[in-house]
């Protein structure tokens, strides 16, 4: 904290710390959630529970345009709005409580990870990876359907508005991976799903994702911020013709990154894994998982991509398959009654010649 009433520039004044009965309350609801959304994972509830009731939590003056309730992991603090409801713990809510779970910290007490996040001197990596998979993890435990979103003219199917591009980028990583692994990095600070991505996808790839999750949060958060101002008349505003072209641009951009993201995913993952088929029941069932994972894609007007991949993925599994059946069919001769006797009768005759 800057001070007794402020969080350093984030524009929060604290007013008072919340009652002992409304954490407890909070600390309840977020813990059998949590428990109850994902018993097959290896998750304690003492440990959820006394992480969260040792938490400060603050009612607080919240500025326009943050959530109702924030994490800030310098102190370690959740904050919520003194004007908002919080006797029922919703997306929000749980969301910052997610990001206090996420907490590793060395033996000094300096924060190495949240969650995905690695955490330095100098740096935090991975950011938006970390913010799309909690989000992940809040629209999973809230059950939240999946739908069909019209964003930037894509059609995108995601489960939540709060972060709904680099979301479907963290589901389509979890129906392929499997979503045990993203949930246990998440919830318990680990690279295990980091290590996932790499061994099946690829090295620069991982890092690609990374880059471009945190630059789609940051055009995102661009646009916000033209919008909130564009309805200034102040006279050093720039003309907001202007501003709708920056917009469009930001808005291009996050389409470009986004589905350059998605084909290098998808790309690399199928690539990867049909190089190691070993027979036809392995390439058909890789058949069926591209198939299914084409239902989590973010498509376009102008976005083939995905299809074109299609085409020439069936007629390469057409000829693997054709291979295996080739091979089989092979096998089964060598194994011939009859083909057995031809071969000893060649090898009788190798001998006769050799000793004539």
């Amino acid at each position: 904290m800057a001070d007794n009433n402020s969080l350093g520039n984030t524009g929060i004044e604290v007013i008072e710390p919340l009652q002992d009965e409304r954490i407890i309350d909070i600390v309840n609801q977020v813990s059998t959630r949590i428990m109850t959304a994902f018993p097959d994972n290896d998750l304690s509830y003492l440990d959820i529970y006394k992480t969260l009731l040792d938490t400060p939590m603050y009612y607080a003056k919240i500025p326009k345009g943050l959530s109702k309730a924030n994490y800030y992991y310098k102190n370690s603090s959740i904050y919520f709005s003194n004007t908002a409801n919080i006797s029922e713990v919703d997306e929000y809510i749980f969301h910052e409580c997610i990001h206090r779970l996420q907490e590793r910290k060395d033996k000094k007490g300096n924060i190495t990870r949240i969650g995905v996040c690695e955490v330095n001197e100098f740096s935090v990596k991975a950011t938006a990876l970390n913010e799309a998979a909690v989000q992940y993890v809040t629209t999973k435990a809230f059950h939240s359907p999946n739908k069909m979103m019209n964003i930037y003219n894509m059609a995108i199917p995601s489960r939540t508005e709060y972060y709904p591009i680099i979301t479907n980028i963290i589901s389509q990583l979890a129906f392929l991976l499997g979503e045990n692994v993203l949930i246990d990095s998440t919830i318990n600070g680990n690279e295990e799903f980091k290590i996932d991505i790499i061994d099946n996808i690829g090295e620069s790839e991982y890092n690609t994702i990374e880059k471009n999750l945190n630059q789609i949060l940051k055009l995102k958060n661009e646009i916000a911020d033209i919008r909130r101002n564009i309805q200034l008349t102040d006279i050093w505003e720039v003309p907001s013709n202007e501003k709708n072209l920056k917009i469009d641009e930001n808005i291009k951009l996050i389409r470009k990154i986004y589905f350059d993201t998605q084909n290098k995913i998808f790309i690399s993952y199928f690539n990867n894994l049909f190089d190691r088929v070993e027979n036809e029941i392995e390439v058909n069932m890789i058949k069926r998982k591209l198939q299914d994972y084409g239902t989590l894609i973010g498509t376009a007007e102008d976005y083939d991509t995905f299809n074109l991949y299609c085409i020439g993925f069936e007629k390469q599994a057409e000829q693997k398959i054709e291979e295996f059946q080739n091979k089989k069919a092979l096998v089964v001769l060598k194994d011939n009654l009859v083909y057995r006797i031809i071969r000893r009768i060649k090898r009788l005759l190798r001998k006769s010649e050799k000793e004539y």
